[in-house]
């Protein structure tokens, strides 16, 4: 759980998927960016080269 703005909120990862949600959203740690996992092929980071996925597979409500 983190907070910004004086309010709590949680990420969750490796989780089943629900109707409405979206996972293959990982955590680059060398530039700390989420991104979509099925385009990292053509996405480059802003630390240089592709970016480096943490293991986690987050989930994300998709409209």
């Amino acid at each position: 759980m983190a907070e910004a703005g004086g309010q709590d909120f949680f990420l969750p990862f490796d989780t089943p998927l629900r109707p409405g949600q979206q996972n293959d959203w990982r955590f680059c740690d060398r530039c700390f960016v989420l991104f979509y996992w099925p385009h990292n092929a053509d996405s480059d980071c802003a630390a240089g080269g592709k970016h480096h996925p943490h293991p986690f597979n987050y989930v994300l409500d998709h409209l």
